[in-house]
């Protein structure tokens, strides 16, 4: 009887964590729903050609709420214990797009992509959350860079409509170049800052960040970071040739002329391993110091997508790794995740088939 009683329990508290989660996503759609609607018509174009070409699946796009979903996640734990030991604390997006992401293919299929979810998440988290009323007023800056003019502008209209978007700037280039002039201003304004970069790269290698960007950039300064490791789209580039010269603009200088599997496939046999793009990102992060590195698979069905990377400086943080248990806890499976997703659209009416 004890263990039909701790079962139950057990099963009690994670259907509490599924509706709380479920809540969650159902914000992050319903307020973008409404800023789209907002948008004048040719904002809406600009959109929807954003969604045409880096949300190119007919049907759905779900897993997508995984990532975004450990962003937001990421960034109540980061302010709190931020504020109590810097002066300033700032987030970079590095690849904004507009500020939307899409889930599935019909318009309301649509959630706030990651610029908007760092804006206004600290507020509704404040709300719901007790241990977290003190965070509402969010980061002290926010820089959002976004290659395409057109992207950044719809971006600048919504980030205008926020209370807090005049702490915000929308910066168009290439990040590559904006990135390291970012970090070097606010490190010389005398405060002591603590910086969250979001990196994003669409799983375009003709966007993805430099290492001597990372490098430049990350060197003075205290940063957690989380990059989308598009492990798979990085591998197949190497195309069965051997290519020393994107391995070292990737990973480094260095990189190859390091004693490491992942180096010898990348540089000299051109057949890397998926596992090989995520020992040379961790290489390139252990340069900059950072010993606190996490990987965590974002799922479609049974074959993993790509991976989010959380890199952090500090050696030893317990919230790190109550981070990524809290993940491990909340983040059902991805044949749950589509379906709470087709529950919260209204295209399924029940999950109980699903606990």
């Amino acid at each position: 009887m004890p263990g039909k009683r701790r079962k139950t329990k057990k099963q009690r508290d994670y259907q509490k964590d599924f509706e709380r989660f479920k809540t969650y996503i159902h914000k992050l759609r319903e307020e973008a729903i409404q800023l789209v609607d907002s948008l004048p018509p040719n904002d809406k174009k600009i959109v929807l050609a954003f969604f045409s070409r880096y949300y190119r699946e007919e049907k759905e796009h779900y897993w997508s709420i995984t990532k975004l979903f450990a962003h937001a996640m990421y960034i109540p734990m980061f302010l709190q214990i931020g504020r109590a030991n810097f002066d300033r604390l700032i987030y970079i997006d590095t690849h904004s797009g507009p500020g939307l992401a899409r889930i599935g293919p019909a318009d309301d299929e649509i959630v706030l992509g990651s610029p908007l979810i760092a804006l206004r998440w600290p507020e509704i988290i404040a709300q719901n959350v007790r241990q977290y009323r003190k965070i509402a007023s969010g980061f002290d800056a926010f820089y959002f860079i976004e290659l395409d003019p057109q992207r950044a502008a719809v971006l600048n209209r919504l980030v205008d409509k926020h209370p807090h978007g005049g702490k915000a700037q929308v910066r168009i280039g290439n990040s590559n170049t904006i990135l390291p002039s970012i970090i070097k201003k606010e490190l010389q304004q005398g405060t002591k800052p603590l910086f969250y970069i979001f990196i994003d790269p669409y799983g375009e290698i003709n966007t993805q960040l430099t290492a001597d960007t990372i490098l430049a950039s990350l060197k003075q300064a205290r940063a957690d970071v989380i990059i989308t490791v598009f492990d798979a789209h990085i591998a197949r580039a190497f195309s069965g040739k051997p290519n020393p010269d994107l391995a070292g603009k990737l990973f480094g200088r260095e990189f190859c002329q390091t004693s490491m599997q992942a180096s010898e496939r990348l540089c000299r046999t051109g057949n890397p391993r998926r596992s090989d793009i995520i020992k040379a990102f961790k290489y390139l992060f252990n340069l900059l110091g950072y010993k606190n590195i996490s990987i965590i698979p974002v799922m479609k069905e049974n074959i993993t997508i790509y991976h989010l990377m959380l890199a952090v400086k500090h050696p030893s943080s317990p919230w790190v790794k109550s981070y990524i248990n809290y993940l491990k806890r909340m983040l059902p499976k991805p044949e749950i995740l589509k379906n709470i997703w087709k529950n919260i659209t209204g295209r399924q009416t029940t999950l109980d088939n699903f606990f």
